[in-house]
């Protein structure tokens, strides 16, 4: 497992969920990874900054009255407006050097540049602008998105929607881990084994005529992504089955376990259930059974953990809570590389001192 210390800034909460309309989450659009994080951001701000326009219902359902109003209202808007503040922008733009208001601004041109086009749900299509102007805030910026592509974010009926946690996006250094982990969320609610053309893969993640044999394809992107998302202990992802069309392999089909709930967008008056506690080995508390199944394939070759090894991985445990900067009370795919390098760290010293003992 890479052990690079991934951190996620504290203000990014792990109910920060973006219920992003399938016709958007499916959309195809050429911008890389870091913007594409800013997006996505956007999204569930302009969600969080006009929940009085959602709308919560089910296919099938009358609308009602209140309902109809707050539609005919979606349906009158030209635009619809968020603010992302400095600290927001922070989260995603790391260096320092790239934080000055030119390189920021260039990252939203990126954004405005870019236009896709969009099932609408009423069997016809609109080419769109991504993002539309951008105005500078006391505290950051204001964004302007066209209403009738983002009306979605707020009544989705025919069309679904998937739900994007942005803890696990933000974690996802490579445009293909992104792109996947967003494409198979989309269909992890309702199936376990989820297949792909070849073809509309090389289309999602963006490589043109790049890796042109599917053995390269698949090392350069499928492979990495899915070891990228595994290591977030939000899904284990395999794959279960290539097919080939004559020689060459036609579709793939990834079995996937998704450990992360389904969230819906919250209402600020309801407090949140306190969910179950999950422990992995005594009184180590994990997030979820993807964080335990982890933390399994990296110590695999410890097991059966012996007394010593359990007291190693406490102290471990202990270490990674004590210096997370996040407040974690638990190890989540936020400290889970963090945890990794620690307890690795105690196991490799433990040993030398074995040896040197016998030395």
């Amino acid at each position: 497992m890479n052990n690079n210390n991934k951190t996620i800034n504290k203000q990014v909460d792990k109910r920060e969920v973006v219920n992003t309309p399938n016709n958007i989450a499916k959309g195809r659009i050429e911008i890389d990874s870091q913007i594409n994080k800013l997006y996505y951001r956007i999204l569930y701000n302009i969600q969080r900054d006009n929940r009085h326009l959602i709308i919560k219902t089910k296919k099938g359902q009358e609308l009602t009255d209140e309902q109809r109003k707050v539609l005919e209202e979606l349906n009158q808007l030209n635009y619809i407006q968020c603010n992302i503040s400095m600290d927001e922008i922070k989260e995603i733009i790391r260096r320092k050097n790239d934080q000055t208001e030119e390189e920021i601004k260039n990252r939203f041109l990126a954004l405005q540049g870019a236009s896709f086009e969009f099932a609408t749900g009423e069997k016809q299509s609109r080419l769109t602008q991504l993002i539309g102007a951008v105005d500078i805030s006391e505290d950051g910026y204001v964004v302007n998105l066209d209403a009738k592509l983002y009306k979605y974010l707020f009544y989705s009926v025919g069309i679904g929607f998937t739900p994007i946690n942005l803890a696990v996006l933000f974690n996802l250094k490579s445009q293909f881990s992104q792109s996947l982990y967003i494409l198979l969320r989309s269909w992890s609610g309702i199936k376990s084994e989820i297949d792909f053309k070849i073809e509309e893969l090389r289309k999602q993640f963006n490589v043109g005529t790049k890796y042109a044999a599917y053995k390269n394809f698949k090392q350069k992107t499928i492979n990495k992504a899915i070891e990228e998302i595994n290591n977030t202990g939000s899904m284990k992802i395999e794959i279960l089955k290539e097919s080939k069309k004559g020689r060459s392999v036609d579709s793939i089909i990834f079995k996937v376990t998704d450990y992360e709930p389904r969230y819906i967008v919250k209402d600020e008056n309801k407090e949140l259930e306190e969910p179950e506690k999950i422990y992995w080995i005594d009184d180590i508390e994990v997030a979820n059974e993807g964080v335990a199944s982890a933390l399994e394939c990296e110590f695999k070759n410890f097991k059966p953990y012996s007394p010593l090894v359990v007291s190693l991985f406490k102290k471990a445990y202990k270490k990674t809570l004590a210096k997370d900067k996040n407040g974690e009370t638990k190890l989540t795919y936020r400290n889970l590389t963090f945890f990794m390098i620690i307890a690795n760290g105690e196991l490799e010293a433990n040993t030398l001192a074995s040896i040197q003992n016998i030395l």
